[in-house]
């Protein structure tokens, strides 16, 4: 069983699928006419609370409940226990239609993530071995240069003290997620990552990526099959917007807010 913690804040937008018709469910119907509209709102504010939880289930806490919804004890209490909507094992109660429904969305998304590993993985020793050529040969020449302007400095001494750039923290990122190397086109992924942190600095791009394969990919099939920077880039403000916990902007809302960034000359939140 999870842990439970009262009062337990969740950042994250986390997603469950919801049946337009659910209202016309024979135990909804019993629900609607017993505790009106209330109950019905009330049941789908309890559904989300078990979807926050790790193992999609609560303890039998109606009182803490309540209060967390701001209603009654014996209304909580009645959702959960009359309506033949819940099931309780241990002092704990969960949702069976829940439970069925993260299955299901738990087995595309392993599905989603075996396609990128192959996907990805694909030609691997090749591109390793051609991105260490490159690199190798960046890192010469680069020394070189120093030579000729007589400041020669020890590679290892002189790299450790700059910050990690972003292509390489999206990598270590990309390895952490997937236990695969990130295959980056420098020129395309290095110019894309710093146009975001042009715009919103480095920081913010450093906890989107985070965010992006911690909790964002799971939720969004098209980012799980193509996890590089150009879907980064491309649902940078989907991103930014459900890390914060705020609403994802309009056209027209985005349209005014860029003109606001020229005119003032700096990134907006």
């Amino acid at each position: 069983m999870v842990e439970w913690q009262e009062g337990r804040l969740m950042k994250e937008a986390y997603y469950f699928s919801h049946d337009s018709n659910a209202q016309h469910d024979p135990k909804m119907i019993k629900l609607i006419y017993n505790l009106g509209w209330e109950g019905y709102g009330l049941y789908w504010g309890v559904i989300e609370r078990l979807r926050n939880e790790k193992d999609y289930c609560m303890p039998t806490d109606y009182e803490c409940i309540a209060n967390a919804m701001r209603t009654e004890c014996e209304r909580i209490k009645s959702i959960i226990e009359d309506f033949n909507l819940f099931e309780i094992e241990d002092d704990y109660f969960y949702s069976k239609s829940l439970l069925e429904r993260m299955k299901l969305r738990e087995i595309k998304s392993e599905k989603a993530r075996e396609s990128a590993y192959k996907r990805w993985g694909k030609d691997a020793n090749a591109l390793d071995s051609g991105m260490r050529t490159q690199c190798d040969s960046n890192a010469i020449k680069e020394r070189k240069g120093n030579k000729r302007k007589g400041n020669e400095i020890p590679l290892d001494s002189k790299e450790s003290d700059k910050k990690m750039t972003l292509i390489e923290y999206y990598g270590i990122a990309f390895e952490k997620c997937f236990n695969d190397q990130y295959h980056a086109n420098f020129g395309k992924d290095g110019h894309l990552l710093k146009d975001l942190e042009k715009h919103y600095g480095y920081d913010k791009v450093i906890a989107n990526i985070d965010y992006f394969f911690e909790h964002y990919i799971i939720n969004d099939d098209f980012a799980m099959e193509n996890p590089h920077v150009g879907t980064f880039h491309n649902k940078w403000n989907s991103i930014a917007s459900k890390r914060s916990g705020k609403k994802s902007l309009t056209r027209g809302e985005k349209k005014i807010v860029g003109n606001a960034e020229k005119i003032m000359g700096v990134a907006l939140d």
